[in-house]
């Protein structure tokens, strides 16, 4: 079943949530579940349990809604899970 939320990332979060590090917590984090997750972003979509290509994508939103889906058995979980880890400061 596909889930999906909408996240808009303010300059703090970008500042702390997107560095390097950060990055690869979140792709660790999305790794923890079974799911399929993508992120949408400026018309772009990233399999973020690939660390390149979030890292690719994320510094260039800053402000901007993103777009975060997942379709699997923990779609529910996976976006609960990322979402507040996004939203956390």
């Amino acid at each position: 079943m596909m889930q999906e939320i909408s996240v808009t990332l303010t300059r703090k979060l970008v500042t702390r949530k997107l560095a390097p590090a950060q990055i690869r917590q979140l792709v660790r984090e999305a790794n923890r579940f079974d799911s399929y997750i993508l992120i949408e972003a400026n018309n772009q979509q990233i399999n973020v349990k690939n660390p390149l290509s979030a890292m690719s994508v994320f510094p260039a939103i800053e402000g901007r809604p993103i777009l975060v889906r997942a379709t699997g058995a923990d779609a529910e979980q996976a976006l609960d899970r990322l979402c507040r880890y996004l939203r956390e400061e």
